[in-house]
């Protein structure tokens, strides 16, 4: 005779495993689910301390950060003479051109150099030796310009002894 229930074999490993993690699965979102729910205040709760008391606006301007618009400008150099270490014309040029910022009181933030030339390794070179003379030409113009805040390009739009600058100025608040 002939039985009308099947015999069960036995489970596999990876049948269990579906299984065990299926459960695990909804135990984690009962858990997850008590837990974000809202419980109620406490009646006798303390209030909020009382806030402290605004400080007094100062005479000088506060740091804000810097302008979006960069003073943008391309000097003529002999950049020979400049990666040979004499920047004595540039530093001419730069005085020039940003001596009055410098005059002013007005501060650079974020300074981009780009060299030009054929090759983008001479480039850079260039950029790294102009950033190094205005440094050393406009010491309180580069006075909050960190050595992070000066980067070295290569544009090779340029000519061999062009030198482009854009200048991002430091903004105080008014």
């Amino acid at each position: 005779m002939a039985s009308r229930f099947k015999r069960r074999e036995s489970l596999s490993p990876l049948h269990i495993a579906g299984w065990l993690f299926a459960d695990l699965a909804v135990i984690l979102m009962v858990i997850f689910l008590a837990v974000g729910t809202d419980h109620p205040v406490e009646a006798n709760a303390e209030p909020d301390p009382i806030p402290s008391a605004t400080p007094e606006p100062s005479e000088e301007p506060e740091d804000t950060g810097m302008s979006v618009d960069p003073i943008i400008t391309t000097l003529t150099t002999n950049t020979s003479k400049l990666r040979d270490g004499d920047g004595k014309a540039l530093k001419k040029l730069l005085l020039k051109e940003f001596g009055d910022l410098e005059t002013d009181g007005e501060h650079a933030a974020v300074v981009l150099t780009f060299g030009g030339t054929h090759d983008a390794n001479v480039g850079a070179d260039i950029a790294a030796h102009a950033n190094k003379v205005m440094r050393s030409a406009l010491p309180d113009f580069m006075e909050l310009v960190s050595s992070k805040g000066t980067r070295n390009y290569w544009d090779g739009k340029l000519d061999a002894d062009e030198i482009r600058f854009e200048v991002f100025l430091h903004v105080k608040d008014a």
